[in-house]
């Protein structure tokens, strides 16, 4: 069954998977991992009325032809060589792609801010892979964790060297993130200043304190432990945790938006530098105009470079 609604498809996944001759189940799992991806367009001209869907999965692209109520007028399925995350070329159809079963997974092809029915669907899809990967990251014992944030505590001191000098922050762990409160700790003993951040205003950039032994505390915003008083800092190196990331370094995070309005507001004179286990790597996060890559991702794994 094919439905739109708002401005949006919803189709039954045993219609993709009969086209490119697959099972339901792996039709939604290559939703997620991008393995199969995905084009809406709408009709121009003489096809107005009409909507056609292409679905690129492993060696077939299955295409449908649908009016106003989803009937199904023509369908088509072809050898597909290219790799799924390739954009096909616009021919008379035009229009941003669609949020299949809440999973958009077309790669290629950057969304546009100024696009809202795109925006809104990225942003759906964020929320649910942004759920998915909270929750397997809870879910994972608490020695899994801690060996994680030591591998990559060792990853970060290779990445970056002799820190004497430098101001450097990374963040209080909170919702099961990996604790690096004592690789941060240490810095203050190798002659670099480590600090933490705080929210002093909702939807504001990052402000920034020092922060070390016997550093007095408090409640902030979200009732995350914050340095109670001290100067401002602008740091050189800001080390953030990510809910997930992609090959293109950039980072998805809980939706606040606070990173990257603070790396807008710093410049290109901070290097910023994502922090995450090795399987919350996606195949794309839909990087909007917003978003900044990092310089790095570190997992236990290593690091990512651009």
């Amino acid at each position: 069954m094919i439905t739109l609604q708002d401005g949006r498809f919803e189709i039954d996944a045993a219609i993709v998977a009969e086209g490119l001759g697959l099972t339901p189940q792996a039709v939604m799992q290559g939703l997620r991992d991008g393995t199969i991806t995905t084009r809406s367009e709408h009709g121009e001209g003489e096809d107005a009325g009409r909507h056609r869907l292409t679905f690129f999965g492993p060696g077939k692209r299955l295409r449908l032809i649908m009016d106003e109520t989803g009937q199904i007028l023509k369908r088509t399925v072809a050898a597909h060589r290219g790799p799924s995350t390739v954009m096909p070329t616009s021919g008379s159809f035009a229009s941003p792609p669609c949020f299949l079963h809440e999973l958009d997974a077309e790669a290629d092809g950057l969304p546009a801010a100024s696009d809202p029915v795109q925006a809104r669907d990225v942003a759906r899809w964020r929320k649910a892979e942004r759920e998915r990967l909270l929750s397997e990251r809870a879910a994972l014992p608490v020695a899994t964790r801690e060996a994680a944030a030591r591998a990559i505590a060792a990853h970060l001191d290779a990445l970056l060297g002799d820190v004497t000098g430098k101001t450097i922050s990374a963040y209080w762990p909170i919702k099961s993130e990996l604790d690096l409160r004592p690789w941060l700790m240490s810095l203050n003993e190798r002659g670099a200043t480590a600090c933490l951040p705080l929210v002093v205003e909702k939807s504001a950039p990052l402000r920034f304190r020092a922060w070390g032994a016997g550093t007095p505390m408090e409640r902030g915003i979200w009732n995350i432990a914050v340095p109670a008083s001290g100067d401002w800092l602008v740091p050189d190196i800001l080390i953030a945790p990510v809910v997930g990331h992609d090959a293109g370094l950039y980072r998805l995070g809980y939706g606040g938006g606070y990173f990257d309005r603070t790396l807008a507001a710093i410049g290109a004179s901070a290097t910023a530098i994502g922090i995450g286990l090795a399987s919350s790597r996606v195949a794309t996060i839909f990087p909007q105009s917003h978003d900044v890559a990092m310089r790095a991702i570190v997992t236990e794994d290593g690091i990512l470079r651009g």
